[in-house]
């Protein structure tokens, strides 16, 4: 027998943007117009918008409103991603049925002092959840920052570009892969091929 490793990392291209096809899963994200910032941030925790359904290749999700979305039964890996800037210490978190049920990677955008090495810069917070589901459950993207903020949630190019901030990415799992919750920007799925 053969293994092949394959790793499937949401839609193709950058800022010109991309001409590929998803080969599987779905993409949501927070869409915003050019020139429009991911929104304040608050010291504490607010729910992180998402507003668009960039892709549904296998039609899983069955239904987003208000920054919420709805997957149907089947087993998936949700890596979820919001980025902040100059909020000090931050983390996001990922919510089934408004319970918590995994934690991204603590990061820090800025500290006390505008001399830090990541003074006004942007980072995002990722995070890993993998997850069967025997019926149709709801999520949603909460976000911790220290700081206040007019643009805490993400600083807009004004390139004529639309902005995007928080991203959701589900993927389906065929077969046993080991899980778990935890933080990175992509993933990789092995598939058994018989001779």
């Amino acid at each position: 027998a053969k293994y092949i490793s394959i790793a499937v990392m949401g839609e193709g291209g950058g800022s010109g943007g991309g001409s590929g096809t998803p080969l599987m899963g779905a993409r949501i994200v927070d869409e915003k117009a050019d020139n429009v910032s991911g929104g304040s941030s608050i010291s504490g925790t607010q729910t992180r918008d998402l507003n668009t359904i960039e892709y549904d290749v296998d039609s899983i999700v069955t239904n987003l409103e208000a920054n919420e979305f709805t997957l149907k039964e089947g087993a998936y890996r949700i890596i979820y991603s919001a980025p902040c800037y100059n909020t000090s210490t931050a983390v996001v978190y990922l919510l089934e049925d408004n319970i918590q049920v995994s934690q991204g990677t603590s990061v820090m955008s800025n500290g006390s002092s505008t001399t830090s090495n990541n003074a006004n810069c942007t980072v995002s917070s990722t995070g890993v959840y993998e997850v069967v589901l025997t019926e149709p459950k709801t999520y949603k993207v909460e976000h911790y920052t220290e700081r206040v903020n007019s643009v805490g949630l993400g600083v807009a190019n004004d390139g004529n570009l639309k902005n995007i901030y928080t991203t959701v990415d589900i993927v389906p799992i065929n077969g046993a892969v080991g899980g778990g919750s935890g933080g990175g920007s992509g993933w990789e799925e092995t598939v058994l091929f018989e001779n």
